[in-house]
């Protein structure tokens, strides 16, 4: 059974009412690397795609309870909205970042600079350190040699260090935590398999409901999306459409999904105008693959972004699990890779990378989860000819030995909460090429800049908050109405 739903191109999205004030804390390193911006726009897509597939009984799966859901969610929404909005920075902090963005790539620029740094160990490997809240209307950030661990919602303590390995050869370290209040870990997982089910079942629902073949499960899919998250949907309108809602029953009771949102920067002028123009200068030259396979070869999740759209293709099963693109439904392994194409335009310039490809390592604990990404093979790069001469042996630093590392986790405290704890490790070696593509990044983030990191930031927040309020909504009627209270059960 397949039904494809389109969703007019050009409807004029409703604006939000109010503004929220820019405001994050971003790495040096993220800062400096053009191809983060992108990813951070593809970020509010993953949230449109989460409101895509959610279900009216996505909200509830934040807690046991109707309560412990809505405070839960509560939390993690708030603390991320609150995370993006105006930012204070004080000036110490002001001048580290804006001199580790400039030596991301060449970092010996920075390494002897004392204003950068809080402080320094024996090995002399340099130190900055922060501390962030949340404060009346705006998010406060400074440095300080010994932040302390966060205790309020939205609190941040972030590090970044930088270690000379050898001449010319440094290695980054970042780490950033984040308070994110009542949220367990579990929450995670029972919301993303929430929407997995809704997306899964919305097949069969729709054939019930219409009593036509297939016909109606796409729409069944939007429309229960658009009537939990209107709030949500409203604000990213401002920039993406929903065009394709593709669901196709598949064997052993799964369904095939694929999600098409186009992305329109234009649609983002009037509230946002320096993130769009931004947006419209990269994106449009920006085309993205990704893959999800296991050790056998099989498809868990692929993804693709270039034309002006972002497409997400998975298999899900009727209780919530992801399962292979072929094949019987199977538990997803701990262990998998993701591989990776991107080309992109700068300045005047064509380049990007081929064949990328990560180790992925899902960990789990007593509240706790945790991913890790492992770049140990060099892809193949693509560099305009008056480039492709350069020496580019010290672009294979970064994946000797064990490679760069990230690893995103969240983590339970003994009093309670919950911590996102993102830690980063990257080397570099200096070298021409190097040097290069550092300037180019640096021209992407002069384009950036102030205001539209600023605009970026009020988007973001807003996202986040519009979630939280359609949530509550949600939570606040279905317990008005007797309907929540023993969802985990059913």
């Amino acid at each position: 059974m397949l039904t494809t739903v389109h969703a007019p191109r050009h409807a004029r999205p409703d604006r939000p009412a109010g503004g929220i004030s820019p405001a994050r804390s971003s790495t040096p390193l993220a800062r400096a690397a053009h191809a983060a911006r992108v990813a951070l726009a593809a970020g509010a897509a993953l949230a449109g795609s989460a409101a895509a597939i959610a279900c009216r009984s996505t909200p509830a799966a934040f807690g046991p309870t109707g309560a412990a859901a809505s405070a839960r969610a509560d939390d993690l929404l708030t603390g991320l909205g609150n995370r993006f909005t105006r930012i204070d920075r004080d000036a110490k902090y002001t001048h580290a970042i804006e001199q580790l963005a400039r030596g991301a790539l060449m970092p010996s620029r920075v390494y002897d600079d004392t204003a950068v740094w809080t402080g320094s160990t024996r090995d002399g490997t340099r130190i900055l350190a922060s501390r962030g809240h949340f404060e009346g209307d705006h998010y406060v950030v400074a440095a300080m040699p010994d932040p302390p661990a966060p205790a309020a919602l939205a609190d941040t303590r972030d590090s970044i260090r930088l270690t000379r390995i050898a001449r010319g050869e440094f290695t980054w370290h970042t780490s950033d935590v984040q308070a994110l209040g009542a949220l367990d870990p579990d929450d995670i997982a029972n919301v993303l398999a929430s929407m997995l089910a809704a997306a899964a079942t919305s097949s069969t629902e729709g054939t019930r409901g219409t009593g036509r073949d297939g016909a109606g499960d796409g729409a069944t899919l939007k429309a229960g999306s658009l009537a939990s998250f209107p709030r949500s949907a409203a604000i990213l309108g401002q920039l993406f459409s929903l065009d394709t809602v593709h669901t196709a029953q598949a064997p052993n009771a799964t369904t095939a999904v694929t999600l098409v949102f186009g992305v329109h920067p234009d649609r983002l002028r009037a509230a946002h105008p320096a993130y769009a123009a931004f947006l419209q200068r990269y994106t449009g030259a920006t085309h993205l693959r990704c893959d999800l396979t296991d050790a056998e070869g099989a498809e868990w999740f692929a993804a693709s972004f270039g034309n002006g759209q972002l497409a997400m293709r998975f298999r899900a099963t009727g209780d919530g699990h992801l399962a292979p693109g072929s094949g019987p439904p199977r538990p997803m392994p701990d262990s998998l890779v993701l591989h990776g194409d991107l080309e992109t335009r700068m300045w005047v310039f064509t380049l990007g990378f081929s064949g990328l490809a990560s180790d992925f390592v899902i960990e789990r604990g007593p509240r706790a989860r945790a991913w890790r990404f492992a770049f140990r093979h060099e892809p193949q790069w693509h560099f305009p000819l008056a480039i492709d001469h350069l020496v580019k042996s010290s672009l294979h630093r970064p994946f000797d030995g064990s490679g760069s590392q990230l690893r995103l986790a969240l983590r339970g405290t003994p009093d309670g909460h919950t911590w996102l704890v993102r830690d980063l490790e990257l080397t570099v070696q200096e070298s021409a090429v190097v040097r290069w593509l550092g300037g180019l990044g640096g021209n992407a983030m002069a384009d950036f800049g102030a205001h539209a990191e600023a605009d970026e930031n009020a988007f973001l927040a807003s996202v986040f908050l519009a979630l939280r309020d359609d949530i509550r909504a949600d939570l606040r009627g279905r317990a008005r109405a007797g309907e929540i209270g023993q969802q985990r059960e059913q």
